[in-house]
C-alpha cells in the first residue's frame, strides 16, 4: 500500500479573528494480493467491486476569536 498527501494552508487575521483554511489531497494505492478499495458494491453476484487506487479531497476551516 502506498499513500501520498499534499496540504496547502493559508492563515489570515482580521481585527480580533484568526482564520486558517486548509486544503488536503490524498491518493492511496493498494496493489497487493487481495488488495484494493471498495467501489460501488458488487460487479456481479458474489464479486465485490474493487479499485486499485482512491483519491480524497478535504477542506478544513478553523476560526478563532479573541477579545480586543
Amino acid at each position: 500500500m502506498k499513500a501520498i498527501t499534499s496540504t496547502v494552508e493559508y492563515k489570515f487575521t482580521y481585527k480580533w479573528t484568526n482564520t486558517i483554511v486548509r486544503v488536503e489531497q490524498r491518493y492511496d494505492e493498494s496493489t497487493g494480493v487481495g488488495g484494493g478499495f471498495f467501489k460501488n458494491g458488487e460487479i456481479s453476484p458474489g464479486a465485490i467491486g474493487l479499485t486499485l487506487g482512491q483519491h480524497l479531497l478535504l477542506l478544513g476551516v478553523l476560526l478563532s476569536f479573541d477579545s480586543p
